[in-house]
Order: structure tokens, then C-alpha cells, then sequence
């Protein structure tokens, strides 16, 4: 998942092959930011949980058999950037964190009750308690300084984790 707080403009292509693609299709090129001369953040926070959600989860479902819905526990992402100055008109830097995550519970997907139970083989299912079917959580950090040599010749020092 790209660091969208680390980037300044995404280019997309979607015409035949060059000769900078391997193969033809979409070509997605997300072009990172540099700082400025001024210092300048953004940030970007989202949430939802399972109270935030709708269901689909109608009675001609039920009545075709489906016994439950997927739905979510909670998902987020965080991604705060800031970035100015070190030496105006010659050296800039920029710094971003990304903490996103999902937890959905997959439906129709229950614990089993007799879960280790050494003396017990069957699954016996627990519909009191969901199971998660996604469950994930990322992190990236990214720092990028860039020095302007000349009009011409710039350069630039990146770290992404």
C-alpha cells in the first residue's frame, strides 16, 4: 500500500507498452515530495467501526439460506506528513508515518467449542462469537531531504520503512 502522505502526484498511464514497462497495461508512478520553502503538514484520519456499518444482510438472503454477512470490527489509517526548510532555497525535507489496519469478521465462520480439547475430534461451532476473516495492520515511515546543487543538479536522500 503506497505512503499517500509521501506522495505529491501520481501519474497514471494506460496506454501501450514503452520502453520503460516491461509489459503493457496500467502504469501507476506516485512522485514523492521534496519539502519547500516553507513549512507546511497535512493529515489525513479515517475511521470506521462495526455501529458505523450498513448490512445487505435482508430476509430474502436468510430465506435463500445465508446464515450471516461479512462485516467489520474496525478499520483506519492515520497518515500525518510534514516537511519545510533546512536551508531556504537549497536543502528541503520532508517526513510521513502511515499506520493503517482492517479487522472484518468473516461470515458464516465460527470458533470451534471443542478447540483443544485432545480427547475431542468433531467442530462444533460457537455462533455466539465471530471470527475474524482480515485482520491486518501496517505501518510505513518515510523521510526524504533533497539538496538543490545548481539550477540544474539535484539531489536527494530517501528512507522508507
Amino acid at each position: 500500500m503506497p505512503n499517500v502522505g509521501a506522495t505529491s502526484e501520481v501519474a497514471l498511464d494506460f496506454s501501450s507498452q514503452s520502453a520503460e514497462q516491461s509489459t503493457g497495461g496500467v502504469y501507476i508512478n506516485f512522485i514523492p515530495r521534496d519539502g519547500g520553502n516553507t513549512f507546511k503538514s497535512s493529515t489525513f484520519l479515517a475511521f470506521a467501526n462495526e455501529h458505523m456499518a450498513s448490512s445487505n444482510f435482508t430476509q430474502r438472503l436468510r430465506d435463500r439460506g445465508l446464515t450471516a454477512v461479512d462485516s467489520i470490527n474496525k478499520n483506519w489509517d492515520f497518515n500525518p506528513g510534514f516537511g519545510g526548510p533546512i536551508k531556504r532555497d537549497r536543502m528541503w525535507y520532508y517526513a510521513t508515518f502511515r499506520y493503517e489496519g482492517a479487522k472484518n469478521y468473516a461470515a458464516g465462520i465460527f470458533p470451534n467449542k471443542n478447540a483443544f480439547k485432545p480427547d475431542v475430534w468433531t467442530y462444533d461451532p460457537d455462533t455466539s462469537r465471530k471470527t475474524f476473516g482480515l485482520v491486518t495492520d501496517l505501518e510505513d515511515a518515510q523521510l526524504r531531504a533533497t539538496y538543490q546543487a545548481n539550477v540544474k543538479h539535484k539531489f536527494t536522500f530517501s528512507y522508507a520503512n
